[in-house]
């Protein structure tokens, strides 16, 4: 029966050799291995991560990172968490105000874009 040949150190890495490998701060290294993104081992009494494991793994993706949310979506995650706490009758103007801010902002990027367009005209007045 032919067995595994145990790992040796020079196949792992500490936790600040492997931040420093990927050019994040140690506290990063450590979320990922609490959030389970990164597996790690005790080599020697020491708290290690494998090469492989550390190479394979994207920085910034143990917060499940999204692109910032625009105007429209901070203002209705704004009206859901009101809601749970108000009585319907009283969220209708809740509901309308995040309703004309959202006239209002399109409105303005509308408007925004045309003064552009004429300040990039050169025939215009």
């Amino acid at each position: 029966m032919s067995q595994e040949p145990s790992p040796t150190v020079e196949e792992y890495l500490t936790p600040q050799e492997a931040a420093e490998r990927k050019g994040v701060n140690l506290q990063t290294i450590y979320k990922a291995i609490e959030r389970g993104l990164l597996s790690s081992t005790k080599v020697l009494g020491r708290v290690s991560l494998r090469i492989a494991d550390v190479d394979a793994y994207e920085p910034g993706n143990y917060r499940g990172e999204r692109p910032s949310p625009n105007l429209e979506t901070i203002l209705w995650q704004a009206a859901d968490k009101l809601r749970g706490s108000m009585d319907a009758s009283e969220y209708k103007h809740v509901a309308l105000g995040l309703i004309f801010l959202r006239h209002t902002s399109e409105a303005f990027e509308r408007r925004h874009q045309r003064l552009l367009a004429e300040s990039s005209d050169p025939d215009s007045p």
